[in-house]
């Protein structure tokens, strides 16, 4: 009996533990609900070998094993002094009043031997080692440089973009741009004298405007130059690669909806641009990448999208009607027209739904763990526009729902689903029925209340789920990228393998 008890146990514990719900109740994910064309994009050629990490290699060197090298006293008292550690969403930060003089000293040195040049070309050695002790030294100013490069050398203009101005060799197309097309020796010192006295975080915000057209160009400047992205042909495929890289950047990075990107958003979610080109850049196998430059993920939203577009082209934007279809017909009509018109984030371009915009709400479907997919989904059902939810904004999509669950035979009372709702969200029912974007987000049973508005699959399923798998679902902490979400990677990864197995 003793034994019986013990092996219950287990079993309890592995349905309930954080680690394994996703698998559990995402296994529908990885069913191919109707076949989707791969069509002629072309597939990683690596594959993908489970989510186990590689060892890096030997040449690379680790922030966190440069970390663990940097004692007291290698460390210089003005650097305490000038330096400001905040806390943010995407974790710490380190904002500086002004650059350490030994860093300024290295870039002027660097500078030096550019102007020296005759030819932007030209290769020239990466003094690696004086770099590499300055980021024992200065760990947390280059808190944003996660690996180095393996390369030894670099041209002058790929020089001048990392080791002088502090941000990654692979946008040294973009930067280029803005220097004249011979650029002179005054005009590369009157670029670096410019941004000489910022942080590289800031050196990006003040060199570039970062709209979207601005961080689509960087995305499309990365992979046009790393060589693992070569295979990417022809361009029509790379420039949707970029579109959907930016897309995601701005999904994680933009919580005002603005497709515009600032310094001062940077300090307060900490989400780092400058981060994730550096990661992609020194990474050799983008097929282990889990990131906006993800190749695997992007194959899996090109395919999507394509599937509903006109002629399956991905350059062409969507009616409503077809977005109407996403999913097997998965949304209601109201909630579908409301994300058409941009109320759940604003459109890319006004009056069209494209590319960027279905991959916005595509990653809010399925990322239910994540804050912006609760601010999507909050923005949508707010319909008084009173930044909250009311029983009036509820009754408008529910009335709608009612229909397909008496199709479906499913005997539903409105008021029991409130009463729940509300005991779930608040845990008093004596209060009105009105809920702010932080009750349901704090609750972490806003995918309850947005399934039983939106999508009568949706909460029929929720519905039916075993109890121990609801109750490890609400154990799940909050995730704040989407690359980060574990119900994400289970998507993309069976759809992806569903949809290039089928090729």
């Amino acid at each position: 009996m003793n034994e019986d008890i013990v092996v219950d146990n287990l079993m309890f514990m592995f349905i309930t533990d954080v680690e394994n719900f996703d698998t559990i109740i995402q296994s529908d994910f990885r069913k191919q609900k109707s076949l989707l064309s791969p069509s002629k994009i072309p597939q990683s050629p690596v594959k993908r070998t489970g989510d186990t990490p590689k060892l890096r290699s030997s040449n690379m060197t680790d922030s966190s094993a440069l970390q663990s090298m940097t004692s007291s006293h290698m460390r210089i008292p003005s650097l305490i002094q000038t330096m400001n550690a905040k806390i943010t969403k995407y974790g710490k930060i380190y904002l500086f009043k002004t650059v350490p003089q030994k860093i300024l000293q290295y870039e002027n040195i660097v500078l030096q031997s550019i102007l020296n040049c005759e030819d932007m070309d030209v290769q020239l050695q990466i003094p690696y080692q004086d770099k590499i002790n300055l980021q024992v030294e200065f760990k947390e100013y280059f808190q944003h440089i996660i690996t180095n490069t393996t390369k030894t050398q670099l041209s002058a203009a790929e020089l001048f973009t990392e080791e002088v101005l502090g941000l990654p060799h692979m946008i040294s197309s973009a930067v280029m741009k803005l220097l004249p097309l011979n650029p002179s020796n005054e005009d590369l010192s009157k670029l670096y004298d410019k941004v000489k006295n910022f942080h590289p975080e800031q050196r990006l915000y003040e060199l570039f405007p970062m709209n979207f057209h601005s961080v689509l160009e960087l995305c499309a400047s990365v992979i046009g130059t790393h060589p693992e992205y070569a295979f990417v042909q022809p361009q029509i495929y790379a420039d949707s690669l970029a579109r959907a890289t930016a897309a995601r950047i701005f999904y994680d990075a933009d919580f005002t909806g603005k497709w515009q990107l600032t310094f001062d958003q940077y300090k307060k979610t900490g989400y780092s641009v400058l981060k994730q080109i550096f990661q992609v850049q020194n990474t050799a196998d983008i097929s282990t990448l889990d990131s906006p430059f993800g190749y695997e993920q992007f194959y899996v939203m090109y395919c999507l999208y394509s599937k509903y577009a006109p002629g399956n082209n991905v350059e062409k934007p969507l009616a409503e009607i077809q977005l109407r279809a996403f999913n097997e017909f998965q949304y209601s009509a109201r909630f579908v027209a409301r994300v058409f018109r941009g109320v759940g984030r604003p459109l890319l371009t006004k009056n069209q739904f494209n590319f960027e915009d279905f991959i916005v709400m595509l990653l809010s479907d399925v990322c239910y763990d994540t804050e912006q997919s609760c601010r999507f989904m909050f923005n949508v059902a707010d319909i008084s526009a009173q930044n909250s939810i009311s029983k009036f904004d509820f009754d408008y999509f529910f009335s709608e729902n009612q229909i397909q669950f008496e199709q479906r035979g499913v005997t539903t009372q409105r008021q029991d689903i409130l009463i729940q709702l509300q005991d779930m969200i608040k845990f008093n029912y004596d209060e009105d029925f009105n809920f702010s974007f932080e009750q349901i987000r704090r609750s972490k049973m806003h995918m309850n209340l947005f399934d039983a508005m939106f999508s009568v699959q949706k909460f029929v399923q929720f519905e039916n789920r075993d109890p121990y798998v609801a109750n490890s679902e609400l154990q799940t902490g909050n995730v704040v990228s989407h690359c980060d979400s574990g119900v994400w990677r289970a998507f993309w990864q069976g759809m992806y393998d569903s949809i290039s197995g089928d090729d």
